[in-house]
């Protein structure tokens, strides 16, 4: 997957320890580790913001007997000690050079994990295909269109997580996750492990998603993208209407991409239907 457009992750590219890694990197990870099930073709699993591997147990254990299932762990979420300095650039800069170790890779990424996804694509390693799982390339534009409102908007998020006492995480999150799961127990289970977050790990992230646009780079991508939507029945039908489409024009440009809908699946698709999406990411691998 040799081409690559620069525009988008710039800050990445700028940076030579990015580069050295994206040709071997053999120097200790600070944001990253890695825990590897199964046997087969390599298939990375990438977290949202404050998630941990577990939640992709029941779609793992479903791929696990076919594919080495290489998880992602994320410094500063749930529970783990936060790396040195700043969570991005750095968490990219050691995924790519964890992906150069591997002969090639389908990359399915979650929420931020599926902006990781994106980035990964748009930085032109050796992946040969994407899952992303309600992600899109320009979240913010789920905010505004407007840059100037958006920097602000996101901006004064970030400072106000950052100024959130560990203690009263789990207070600040609950709204949101409230908002993005399908039931209590679900949400009860998602917020004990955001809430074990590192607040500075979590503002960093948002601050890189939010503010990231990939677009213009989503034509160089060489690799098949499939976007997976959540059937988001808990929204209003506007709103999941204005969403989807949003999330289907970003894709536009890319050169090979198809969206499925899973029914009755809120953003934690992984929670709410492993099997379809176990069954997505295996159609997918057999397809490449």
């Amino acid at each position: 997957m040799g081409r690559a457009s620069r525009t988008g992750i710039d800050s990445f590219h700028r940076s030579s320890s990015a580069k050295l890694c994206a040709v071997g990197c053999d120097r200790p990870m600070q944001h990253l580790a890695f825990e590897r099930r199964g046997r087969g073709e390599p298939l990375l699993l990438l977290p949202g913001a404050g998630a941990d591997p577990c939640l992709w147990d029941a779609v793992a254990n479903r791929l696990a007997p076919s594919y080495e299932l290489h998880l992602a762990e994320i410094a500063g979420f749930a529970g783990r000690p936060r790396g040195k300095g700043s969570l991005w650039p750095a968490v990219l800069d050691e995924l790519v050079g964890y992906a150069s170790t591997l002969d090639t890779t389908i990359v399915v990424g979650h929420s931020w994990g599926g902006f990781l996804g994106w980035s990964l694509l748009v930085a032109g390693m050796n992946v040969k295909a994407g899952v992303v799982v309600d992600s899109m390339p320009a979240l913010g534009a789920l905010l505004t269109k407007d840059r100037t409102a958006l920097d602000r908007a996101v901006n004064e998020r970030v400072a106000r997580l950052r100024g959130v006492p560990p203690e009263a995480l789990a207070r600040h999150l609950e709204p949101s996750i409230v908002a993005m799961t399908r039931s209590s127990e679900q949400a009860d289970r998602v917020l004990a492990l955001a809430a074990r977050s590192d607040p500075e790990a979590l503002a960093d992230a948002m601050q890189a998603a939010w503010l990231a646009d990939l677009r213009p780079a989503l034509a160089s991508v060489d690799s098949a993208v499939t976007l997976v939507l959540p059937g988001d029945e808990h929204l209003a039908p506007e709103v999941r209407a204005a969403k989807h489409a949003l999330a289907r024009q970003q894709i536009e440009e890319l050169p090979s991409h198809r969206v499925v809908a899973v029914p009755e699946a809120g953003h934690y698709v992984m929670l709410d239907q492993p099997e379809a999406l176990a069954s997505i990411i295996h159609d997918v691998a057999e397809a490449v």
